[in-house]
């Protein structure tokens, strides 16, 4: 057994930002491929493609299989090489995006969308180790924020795909050119995660994989160690942050062109501002963190964010689609209030597992708890607008966005309570 340090190790040097670059493509393809749905139900449904039922069950089948696939591919992504796992996952779940066109019935599509969800899954934990077992310090949170902006890139991406497709061409062409963009990106990734690994910039193996040596982790990942950093309530703010990032952003098209009367390729087009809002605000909460307010604890700065998201959802409530403008500034700032919340859990909660050597389970089953409740939540989105209107359902979101913040009050409470409160990561 070699007695070297227990991998992560800063041995990355001025390569990081190439270890960075590839798992940035890898993770936007698989948010582009994931995204294009949403991104073009507001011109499925009025071409009667498919009804809001239809897509919401869709869109359940395809979170629902992404979480349960996270228990799955996390713990595999600590067993085998992480680098196999992302490149497949992203490749054939591209090939059945470019395959979702030709393929018949609604029932047909909805298990084809949960197969994607199962390949999605095969990305988040095995990238969250490669970053997280070649990087340590600044470096690995810096490569951690690029990994989370790359969701936010991919939801851009998806986006801007059905924004011009609606405008210009039939719906086919939007899931040809998000598959076509996933098979690019995987290219991508493996290819220089490849050149790093063969010039030994980097390790990129499980457990099982031979010919690598390494060190026992420094510590066991522990039924105490979780409950003393507060893994129970925090998976509940992390699953109602999911509910609101994934579910409720899924329905956000609709509910622009339902409630506002707009266009089709309009409501695809103004979407685009969240992506862009998002991607600063999954920076702006780390350098918020810096901030004595919150004394560098995550759960205190997500506590605030959460009661953020809260206020400009019972804002919409209360104006009832009175402006577009308020609307949006509204969707903006909880969009970007959730984004952050997502990158202070796995950019810096995450951290705390690191030398478990076991990152990639860890950070699959905290994933699958976020889209349990994106699954569920997107087909219940879609039967409580079908059934009590769109103002009951921004109403229920804001009750899921309270949750969240008393969930982030009591983290912080049994954090400091055990003395683990500030992160040191």
């Amino acid at each position: 057994m070699d007695n070297s340090k227990f991998i992560p190790r800063d041995f990355l040097r001025n390569n990081y930002l190439k270890l960075g670059f590839a798992c940035f493509m890898c993770y936007m393809g698989c948010y582009a491929g994931k995204t294009i749905l949403s991104a073009i139900s507001p011109f499925l449904q009025t071409n009667g493609v498919f009804n809001a039922d239809q897509i919401g069950s869709m869109g359940m089948a395809l979170f629902l299989a992404y979480g349960a696939g996270q228990l799955v591919n996390g713990t595999l992504g600590d067993i085998i090489s992480p680098k196999v796992m992302a490149f497949m996952g992203i490749m054939v779940s591209g090939v059945l995006v470019i395959l979702i066109p030709s393929i018949p019935g609604y029932a047909l599509n909805m298990a084809v969308w949960a197969v994607i969800g199962f390949f999605c899954s095969m990305m988040w934990g095995p990238l969250t180790k490669i970053v997280a077992e070649n990087s340590t310090g600044d470096t690995g949170r810096r490569l951690m924020l690029a990994l989370n902006a790359s969701l936010v890139a991919g939801t851009l991406m998806a986006y801007l795909i059905a924004s011009v497709v609606s405008a210009n061409f039939k719906w086919q062409v939007a899931f040809y050119v998000a598959g076509g963009y996933m098979l690019m990106c995987g290219t991508v990734f493996y290819t220089v995660v490849t050149y790093l690994e063969k010039r030994k910039i980097i390790v990129c193996a499980g457990i099982k994989s031979r010919g690598v040596k390494r060190a026992q982790p420094k510590e066991k990942l522990s039924f105490g160690l979780m409950m003393k950093h507060a893994l129970i309530p925090t998976v509940v703010y992390c699953m109602m942050n999911g509910f609101i990032r994934n579910a409720v952003s899924f329905w956000i098209p609709t509910y622009i062109k339902e409630v506002y009367k707009v266009s089709d390729s309009f409501a695809a087009a103004i979407t685009i501002i969240l992506p862009i809002v998002n991607f600063i605000g999954t920076f702006l909460g780390i350098k918020m963190l810096k901030a004595r307010i919150f004394r560098k604890s995550e759960h205190i700065l997500s506590a605030m964010l959460f009661s953020l998201s809260t206020l400009t959802f019972a804002l919409i409530v209360m104006f009832n689609g009175a402006s577009l403008t308020l609307t949006l500034i509204c969707l903006v700032l909880a969009s970007a209030s959730m984004n952050s919340v997502c990158n202070l859990i796995y950019a810096v909660y995450v951290f705390r597992y690191r030398d478990t050597g076991r990152i990639s389970t860890f950070s699959g089953a905290l994933d699958c708890s976020a889209y349990i409740a994106s699954g569920f939540g997107t087909k219940f989105i879609g039967f409580l607008q079908s059934s009590f209107g769109w103002n009951v359902t921004v109403l229920v979101w804001c009750g899921m966005a309270l949750l969240g913040g008393a969930s982030c009050a009591a983290s912080s409470i049994i954090c400091r309570k055990n003395g683990v409160e500030a992160n040191e990561g």
